[in-house]
């Protein structure tokens, strides 16, 4: 994995996959009728228009906004039937697919040998059966034998050596849990996925998506803008929804994407692509409320804690590569010099899977009770309690030579 300066200026062609013209064609458009029920969310060609608080979700692919809103609608609109959660094996399925096949196709880009015969010949077929078409209907082939194949095949050494190295294979975070739990997912007719396991899933969003839903009387709407950079360039130009007054933005964050690369050019390392996108936003809406979310805490703890370094990744890095919180205050210093609000800048960390994380989350930003760090980085929350005239000096942290001036936050 190649070592990139999070500080290097983009070139006028990087800085158009960015953002391209995406928000800045964004325009107000007269309001029309909607005969959408409220707390469903809407497709493409609905958008429902009126005064209550708009929230945008921002980011980058893989940041965590589909969870968090995922989180959000059955908090608040309409909790998971068991029709909901059985539709939703076929996307599980293809999770779990598609990891084992990045997988086996990385035991063959190392040059790793299998335990046996076997497990070679299983890991063939399922590069045959995706070759064929597997994935658009996973369902076809899924059952007790085939599961049983994926779980000997889990267990071969060169399977777990190259899973260690998902980071470099675009792999999802999620195959190690999937994995864990296939035993009670063979059975076709006897699996429901539980919250949990959608959750997990993951699903990357074409266009947007909105919703409406009660927050305790007051009507709230939300839209998730797909993150990828196709997605993005897109939603530009089709001038698809309108900036009211009121609106936020909610700007994602994946703390443990510093190791990976974009998938859509393999070279861009994803945190810094963050950075540069987030740049360029809190500058369009200087004039609207920013939140920064940062997500998926809990796999930078893991990552963290199986020893892999961020400064081998982020060489700015100079603090301990063995404490989370010096991690997390970097990264947030990174963020927070590039903010160009008018107001101090509002920013959370949370385990984005933990449901009761993310209606504090939502609370807090609705009812502007105050910054919500997760319990996973074991912080007393320092950064907050300074005043606003005091300067901070990250460099106790980090060793990094420079002065952090509150009165940007």
């Amino acid at each position: 994995m190649r070592r990139l300066s999070l500080f290097k200026s983009p070139s006028s062609k990087e800085d158009e996959s960015l953002v391209s013209e995406e928000y800045n064609q964004i325009v107000r458009r007269s309001p029309r009728n909607n005969t959408s029920p409220r707390g469903t969310e809407t497709n493409n060609n609905t958008i429902l228009h009126n005064t209550t608080t708009l929230f945008v979700l921002f980011g980058c692919s893989d940041s965590g906004k589909s969870t968090v809103r995922k989180n959000i609608y059955n908090s608040f609109v309409k909790e998971l039937s068991v029709a909901d959660r059985i539709n939703s094996q076929s996307l599980i399925f293809s999770n779990i697919i598609l990891g084992v096949k990045l997988i086996v196709e990385g035991i063959h880009k190392y040059h790793l040998q299998y335990n046996n015969l076997e497990n070679e010949r299983i890991g063939n077929e399922v590069l045959n059966q995706w070759n064929n078409g597997m994935v658009l209907n996973p369902l076809r082939v899924w059952n007790v034998e085939f599961v049983d194949k994926i779980i000997k095949l889990s267990s071969d050494s060169s399977f777990k050596l190259t899973l260690q190295k998902k980071n470099e294979l675009q792999v999802f975070e999620n195959l190690d849990y999937f994995i864990q739990n296939l035993d009670r997912m063979k059975n076709i007719e006897r699996y429901i996925p539980s919250e949990k396991d959608i959750l997990y899933a993951m699903s990357r969003t074409v266009g947007y998506l909105e919703f409406e839903f009660d927050f305790f009387g007051r009507k709230k709407r939300m839209i998730d803008l797909g993150g990828t950079r196709m997605e993005r360039k897109k939603l530009g130009k089709t001038n698809i929804y309108q900036l009211e007054e009121n609106m936020a933005m909610i700007f994602f964050i994946n703390l443990s994407e510093f190791d990976k690369n974009l998938w859509e050019d393999g070279t861009t390392n994803r945190l810094s692509e963050s950075l540069q996108l987030f740049t360029k936003l809190s500058l369009q809406f200087k004039d609207k409320r920013q939140i920064i979310l940062f997500t998926k805490v809990d796999e930078l703890k893991t990552k963290i804690e199986n020893g892999c370094k961020f400064s081998d990744y982020i060489p700015e890095f100079k603090g301990d590569n063995t404490n989370i919180k010096e991690i997390f205050y970097f990264i947030l210093n990174l963020f927070s010099e590039k903010y160009k609000g008018k107001d101090r800048l509002e920013y959370h960390a949370i385990n984005a899977l933990n449901r009761a994380e993310v209606k504090q989350f939502i609370t807090n930003v609705i009812e502007r009770k105050g910054n919500l760090i997760s319990n996973l980085i074991e912080t007393k929350l320092e950064w907050t309690k300074f005043k606003l005239n005091e300067s901070f000096h990250l460099g106790q942290l980090c060793d990094i030579d420079f002065t952090m001036d509150n009165n940007t936050l």
